[in-house]
């Protein structure tokens, strides 16, 4: 059983770090995109322009699981020419990236 989203672990498996995402990508076109992956809550783009990641967080364990192997084994419609890597991130990576401070996704265009 998975913990409340709050917690480590629950973090762990919901949470996908995606590299190679062109940092002058929209945030809306990436919604587009990931949205195809499964039931993404948000996504995180601190880090987009500056180190080509995001961060997708997902409501369900099984969509997290699905969209990590559709974005590291397949082209996403709309960034066909873009080989994405994804990844979980670990409950203490995700901290250190954030800080302490309650992570919140973006989800709304710019």
């Amino acid at each position: 059983r998975l913990a409340s989203f709050g917690s480590r672990m629950s973090i762990l498996n919901l949470c996908i770090q995606v590299r190679n995402v062109p940092p002058s990508s929209p945030s809306s076109k990436l919604r587009d995109v990931f949205a195809t992956t499964g039931d993404v809550k948000g996504i995180w783009v601190r880090f987009q322009e500056t180190h080509g990641i995001v961060i997708l967080a997902f409501y369900d364990i099984r969509h997290a699981i699905r969209a990590k192997r559709q974005i590291s084994s397949q082209a996403l419609l709309g960034l066909e020419d873009i080989r994405l890597e994804a990844k979980f991130i670990a409950a203490e990576n995700l901290e250190t990236v954030r800080g302490r401070k309650h992570i919140s996704f973006q989800t709304e265009p710019n």
